[in-house]
């Protein structure tokens, strides 16, 4: 259940709170954190504390007996869940009901009589409901308040100040709980300091989280530079870093909750796509005006053109093969394969994608052969609700068409310096760069250079504004997972607007969404602060 908490509920919800029904350990239902958040309870969880540090088999094994289990690190198969570790320490284990039904309410003293002691506490597990999946899970830990210094005199309220544990709070203290299994943190702050204090942001708690805190680095094969055969140094997907999508830091896949609850379409128009790719995800039953998304020989497209382009857009990340993507937790690809190459093909094609459910196109792909465009500018005109991402085309010279058309993102190709390479066009049309000289990604199956358990499914050298696109295309697509009511106008305006203003200088044009260059439009993307555009403050440290 999720709870929305306005502002006007908020002084009702402390009686809501007082006399919601106790559940595990006598914690309410409803909890407020501050005077903007409110978190419900986890009943199927806990968190428990030892005195000394338990060997975590066999704590296992003996919570077996109580129909309990050990929280588990998770990696999804499918790239709708990150990689999530577990916060176990060495004291402290999370614990769930195997069945997933709500904890007795006499455990705790079952617990405590079968460890004799060896329990200092147990703690309740509250959801953020704003926040989905296991991201929002954590504990207010029982024996710990934070609270401002301007409340005074607690010390006669069965709390010790931690002065060390105050050190660098910058105008909070933290205070230790005397006696946490009768009176935990959460009962203290409810039903006395903040009535004292007047003020529930005087009266804080110290939260720990169910799930460790990482700096995103995927487990795919060939995300980590390291040797390959045949090659020269192998740099990895220094692309994804080099966008701050992973990689050290805190990077947008660190920003972003897990799962969406939704799979973000990417329709790719292009060759096709190899349907049995381990690697990628694929919309069930899509295959365009032809009913086939397979790879397929289009004259003026190298082979596997099409998987390629899917790679970098929305390959499965972090599944311990192969190559991560931008947008591999929250999209599927819609192959849809060109076979004459013509403008109404094309038109077709983008108007088979608008009406099955594609909220992104990419086109990595670009013609002057087409005299008259007004068929496939309806098509673009009317893909409403869709953002479109073009390659700027591998010429040196001016953008050619689809990018020149004002609904599209016209993305062109820079080096690992964050150069422009010498192909990439340019000019008045051009929106961002992204990465686009010897990318990792998919290709089609035994074709590539980069061998997984003696597979050569992908390759490590995919060059051009056709690399490129695919950034863009699958940025958008991890907006949208955030925020699904954003218009295309809106996405590009973040897109544009939180591009890092790589050489060269001086950006002395200006666009819509800030400063702009003709040989790299408005800069090079960055996915972390795109991402951070949509989250409040509060979430973006």
């Amino acid at each position: 259940m999720l709870i929305t908490v306005t502002a006007v509920e908020a002084c009702q919800r402390v009686v809501a709170v007082r006399d919601a029904p106790s559940s595990f350990g006598g914690y309410p239902f409803l909890l407020q954190q501050d005077s903007a958040h409110w978190v419900e309870l986890d009943a199927t969880r806990a968190l428990l504390c030892f005195l000394r540090p338990v060997d975590k088999g066999q704590l296992a094994e003996r919570l077996g007996r109580f129909g309990l289990e050990l929280e588990r690190d998770r990696a999804e198969d499918r790239g709708d869940t990150e990689f999530e570790v577990v916060n176990h320490t060495d004291r402290r284990f999370w614990v769930r009901e195997a069945l997933g039904a709500p904890l007795d309410a006499g455990l705790y003293e079952e617990l405590d009589a079968a460890f004799d002691g060896e329990l200092e506490w147990v703690g309740a597990v509250y959801r953020d409901p704003e926040i989905a999946g296991r991201q929002s899970l954590h504990c207010p830990v029982p024996d710990v308040l934070i609270v401002d210094e301007v409340v005074s005199g607690l010390e006669g309220e069965g709390l010790r100040a931690d002065d060390e544990g105050s050190s660098y709070l910058n105008g909070y203290r933290r205070y230790s709980i005397e006696e946490p299994r009768t009176r935990p943190a959460a009962r203290v702050a409810q039903e006395q300091l903040r009535q004292r204090a007047g003020n529930a942001d005087a009266v804080l708690y110290e939260n720990m989280p169910l799930l460790v805190p990482l700096s995103m680095d995927p487990v795919d094969t060939f995300y980590p530079a390291g040797p390959q055969p045949n090659l020269p140094a192998y740099p990895g997907q220094w692309n994804l870093r080099r966008i701050r999508a992973y990689g050290p830091g805190r990077t947008a896949h660190d920003v972003v909750a897990t799962g969406s609850g939704f799979d973000v379409i990417i329709a790719v128009i292009d060759s096709g796509c190899d349907l049995t790719h381990p690697d990628i995800a694929y919309v069930a039953g899509s295959g365009g005006i032809s009913g086939n998304g397979s790879n397929t020989g289009v004259p003026g497209f190298a082979a596997g053109h099409g998987t390629m382009v899917a790679g970098i857009a929305g390959a499965t990340s972090h599944n311990l093969k192969g190559v991560a993507s931008v947008a591999g937790y929250w999209s599927r690809i819609m192959p849809l394969a060109f076979s004459s190459f013509t403008n109404t093909e094309a038109a077709r094609l983008i108007n088979f994608a608008v009406a099955n459910g594609a909220r992104v196109i990419n086109m990595s792909w670009n013609t002057t052969g087409w005299p008259s465009t007004l068929v496939t500018d309806r098509a673009l005109n009317d893909a409403n609700g869709v953002v479109l991402c073009a390659a700027a085309g591998n010429g040196g010279g001016v953008i050619t068409y689809p990018a020149t058309h004002p609904n599209v993102i016209a993305c062109g190709a820079v080096n690992n310096n964050d150069r422009r390479a010498n192909f990439s066009n340019f000019g008045t049309p051009l929106s961002v760069v992204a990465p686009g000289v010897d990318v990792p990604t998919t290709t089609t199956r035994g074709s590539g250079t980069l061998s997984d358990l003696d597979r050569k499914d992908w390759v490590h050298d995919f060059t051009g504004t056709s690399a490129a696109a695919p950034h863009v295309a699958g940025l958008a697509a991890m907006l949208i997972a955030i925020e699904p009511t954003l218009t295309p106008a809106e996405i590009r305006a973040i897109i544009e607007g939180t591009s890092n203003r790589v050489p060269p200088s001086p950006y002395n044009g200006q666009s819509e969404n800030g400063p702009w260059n003709t040989f790299v439009g408005n800069g090079r993307i960055d996915a972390m602060d795109a991402v951070s555009a949509l989250k409040p403050a509060r979430l973006r440290r």
